[in-house]
C-alpha cells in the first residue's frame, strides 16, 4: 500500500506551484568574505554578478540570501506605518529576503503590481521593499499596497520608513508541501 501511495504523493507534490521557474536555474551558496563590511557589500555583489554573467552559457544571474525551497530563511517584525501603532510585540512577523534587482526575472517570479528593484534603489536612497501576494492580501485586503509605508526589523529598516514599490507572486521557501508565506 505504501509503495502504491508514494508515486501518487510525489506526483501531487511535483504538481504544486512553487512560485518560481526552476528550469535552467542553478543555485549555489557562498559566504561573503570577512573583509567585506556593510558599506562595501553593494560593490562586492555587483562584481560577483558581473563575474557570474561572464561565465559561458550564463544568460543572467541574481542574488538572494534565501533561495526558494531552501528553508531556514530570516523572519522579522514589520510595522504598518499607515496605521496606528499597536502594542509593542503586536507587529506581524514576516519573512525577509534580500535580493538583487534582477532576482525576480532570473527565477521567473512574477511581478504582479508596481515595479521591481532598479539601479536607483541603493544604499543612501529612499528605502523600498517588495512584498509577496500573501502579504498584500493579509495586510491590505482589497487595496493596492504599492506606495504604503512600512518598517522592517532588519537591515536598519526599523527606525526608518520604507515604501512598498511592488508585489510579486508567492514562493515556497520551506518545504514543497508548505504554503507560500
Amino acid at each position: 500500500a505504501g509503495a502504491g501511495l508514494m508515486p501518487k504523493s510525489l506526483g501531487k507534490l511535483l504538481s504544486l506551484d512553487q512560485g518560481f521557474v526552476a528550469d535552467r536555474v542553478l543555485t549555489l551558496r557562498f559566504n561573503t568574505p570577512e573583509d567585506q563590511v556593510r558599506d562595501s557589500l553593494p560593490a562586492f555583489y555587483d562584481r560577483v554578478l558581473e563575474e557570474m554573467r561572464a561565465v559561458p552559457g550564463v544568460v543572467d544571474a541574481g542574488l538572494t540570501d534565501c533561495a526558494p525551497l531552501s528553508g531556514g530563511c530570516n523572519g522579522t517584525l514589520m510595522a504598518l506605518r499607515d496605521r496606528p501603532a499597536g502594542e509593542s510585540g503586536s507587529q506581524p512577523e514576516v519573512g525577509v529576503h534580500w535580493v538583487s534587482p534582477n532576482w525576480f526575472g532570473v527565477t521567473g517570479i512574477p511581478l504582479l503590481g508596481g515595479r521591481a528593484f532598479g539601479p536607483e534603489d541603493r544604499v543612501g536612497t529612499r528605502k523600498v521593499v517588495i512584498i509577496n501576494e500573501a502579504a498584500a492580501r493579509s495586510f491590505w485586503p482589497g487595496q493596492d499596497p504599492v506606495g504604503r509605508p512600512v518598517s522592517v526589523g532588519q537591515g536598519g529598516f526599523w527606525p526608518d520608513t520604507a515604501w512598498v514599490i511592488g508585489v510579486v507572486g508567492d514562493v515556497r521557501y520551506g518545504q514543497v508541501q508548505d504554503r507560500p508565506a
